[in-house]
């Protein structure tokens, strides 16, 4: 047996390859650790797009309730709650319209009445003036009776005297009535003042009720379509998910392929080490039995050096495809969940900027300034404005009552002075009666033409002033009489009144409260988008950094192509590299070695480039060299 002096490389080869292994083994869990985050990050986009689905659907439910008994809020319950406390507020004043009518009308009236029978004080007047007339003509005439008169020109001057306080009397409830005409003209243009504004104000409620209702119900057709077209945009944008989900299960087989390359540099380490004294024979001569045994060790470490190098390339294209499929993926996601985004904005343009025309006054539009404007808006402006209304009613009805307490003054001030002349009435008649005694007694006659027969004419006379001031007087009480009517009325319709502000009031919260409600669902399903945007992009970062390691891992073929060459030159040494089927070993390590190979690529791999080693394929997945 023959020896040689040969120098290997073992050493430059063993040098290379522990880095090189140390190198896989920190690449592994820098791949798990990105495809991790990948996989955990998946879940939370499609949970945010269910969560936007789910938020976009309760909106369109909350947008449709009609509040059921398990439901406390709902646009369209508060939309038609509304409604129907408009129709119910216009049959109130409606009918307290017809209340005020009827007892503002009997009011009127018993004015006029009394108003007309105050003017019959002119007769008073009159009567007065006649009966001075007829004193001072029966003085003249009983002083040219001599003695005989002289009884008479007493009771003639009682007559003047009497005469006077009636003309005084009615001078002044001629300045009472003055006084009277101009609060009665207050006091009627209130009255009709409050017929106008309370006609106004119905047809107010009643037009715009309902054009409050139209519009809301349009707004909720026409933001309900939107949100439909929305809701099915954002269950589309979820569809690449499931595709996502396909394509990560190819790092599973990338991940084992990543395993093998690790254990082919372990079998070529543990050949170096287990070899390490027949491998580092540099300058020594060896025998022909070593030279073969450490040939075929070399061309052994060849094989899974090439193996290695073969599984490294193919790793990097199907690195490259996965992370080409799933940035396609992604990439088409993001773009809907962008392009939704977008819309979006415009969207919440339309909810949250546009501006309808006001309901009603110019001064109220301003706070009208989107489609929510048209559903909880609008009504609760028309809310505060009936409110407003409702106390400039209740204010007027104020005015009236405190206008007719002056009326009623007046007309009191009317009766007590009118009273006043009861007394002299009866004075007047002891007069006559004396009178007629003294025209008896002494043959007395005091007639005067255009003034009338004596006593009997003052008897018709005041028998007609005892009537006008009972007419007077009833008058006055009946006035009385309807305007405590209409205070106790006008009293019991402000505690209506103060009824429905506080229902008001508590339409307006829960109108606020079911507005911030419907405006919390709404923001939401505006913000997932964004967080969803943001999810997305985060997805760019973890492929840069699968794009560095594959970069990383492409590194590896020049150190590959490196150690091919220092194994070549040794084999060159040693006469070349041995067909496998030609390889002897000592020990069982060829053997156990290609037993491991035992995934289908790396079966394939074998075929393809040792065509000549025969592979049997066995049940246990174990692959057997011949």
């Amino acid at each position: 047996m023959g020896f040689q002096t040969l120098k290997t490389n073992r050493a430059a080869i063993n040098a290379q390859l522990k880095p090189f292994a140390e190198s896989l083994r920190r690449f592994v869990p820098q791949y798990e650790n990105v495809i991790v985050k990948i996989s955990e990050a998946l879940p939370e986009i499609e949970k945010g797009i269910e969560d936007n689905i789910t938020e976009a659907r309760e909106l369109l439910h909350f947008l449709f309730s009609s509040g059921s008994e398990e439901e406390s809020y709902g646009v369209k319950k508060e939309i038609y709650k509304f409604h129907n406390q408009m129709d119910s507020i216009l049959e109130d004043m409606q009918r307290m319209n017809q209340i005020d009518n009827r007892i503002l009308s009997n009011l009127k009236a018993s004015i006029e009445i009394s108003n007309k029978t105050v003017n019959e004080i002119n007769t008073i007047y009159d009567i007065s003036e006649n009966l001075k007339v007829y004193a001072i003509n029966s003085i003249v005439n009983s002083q040219k009776a001599g003695d005989r008169g002289r009884g008479y020109q007493i009771l003639s001057s009682e007559f003047i005297k009497l005469s006077e306080n009636i003309a005084s009397g009615t001078k002044a409830i001629f300045r009472i009535s003055d006084r009277l005409q101009n609060d009665m003209g207050d006091f009627l243009k209130a009255v009709e003042e409050l017929e106008g504004f309370s006609s106004d104000h119905m047809n107010s409620i009643s037009g715009n009720s309902e054009k409050i209702l139209d519009r809301a119900n349009t707004s909720i057709k026409n933001f309900s379509q939107i949100l439909d077209d929305f809701l099915d945009r954002i269950e589309n944008s979820k569809n690449p998910t499931y595709q996502i989900m396909v394509e990560l299960q190819k790092q599973d087989i990338i991940h084992q392929q990543l395993i093998h390359l690790i254990n082919n540099v372990d079998d070529i380490l543990l050949i170096l080490k287990n070899n390490a004294e027949k491998l580092d024979f540099s300058g020594h001569q060896i025998s022909d039995a070593d030279r073969e045994e450490i040939r075929s060790l070399f061309t052994l470490m060849m094989y899974l050096i090439e193996n290695t190098e073969f599984q490294i390339r193919r790793v990097s294209e199907e690195f490259l495809d996965m992370i080409g499929s799933l940035e396609a993926l992604f990439t088409e996601m993001n773009a809907s969940i962008v392009d939704i985004n977008s819309d979006k904005n415009e969207f919440a343009k339309i909810v949250e900027q546009e501006n309808p025309p006001a309901v009603s006054g110019a001064e109220t539009s301003s706070e009208i300034k989107s489609v929510v404007g048209y559903i909880f808006d609008s009504p609760r402006i028309m809310i505060k404005e009936i409110r407003e209304n409702l106390n400039a009613v209740v204010n007027r009805k104020h005015l009236i009552l405190n206008l007719f307490s002056q009326l009623e003054n007046s007309i009191e001030s009317q009766m007590v002075q009118t009273q006043t002349f009861l007394p002299v009435i009866v004075s007047i008649k002891n007069l006559l009666l004396l009178s007629r005694i003294e025209q008896a007694r002494y043959g007395l006659d005091f007639s005067i033409a255009g003034v009338g027969r004596d006593a009997g004419f003052f008897d018709e006379t005041f028998e007609t002033l005892s009537s006008i001031i009972e007419n007077i007087e009833k008058a006055h009480l009946e006035v009385i009489e309807n305007f405590a009517t209409t205070r106790t009325s006008f009293n019991e319709q402000e505690e209506h009144y103060r009824g429905m502000d506080n229902e008001f009031k508590g339409s307006i919260e829960v109108l606020d409260q079911t507005r911030n409600i419907f405006m919390d669902h709404f923001a939401t399903v505006m913000n997932i988008t964004n967080i969803l945007v943001d999810e997305i992009s985060e997805y760019n970062d973890f492929f840069n950094q699968l794009r560095m390691l594959n970069s990383e891992i492409n590194e590896k073929i020049d150190v590959c192509v490196e150690i091919k060459q220092n194994i070549l030159e040794s084999l060159g040494q040693l006469g070349g590299q041995l067909p496998l089927e030609e390889c002897k070993f000592k020990d069982l390590i060829y053997q156990n070695i290609v037993q491991k190979c035992t995934v289908a690529q790396e079966r394939d791999t074998i075929k393809q480039n040792f065509k000549e080693i025969e592979i049997e394929e066995s049940g246990n997945n174990s692959i057997t060299l011949f």
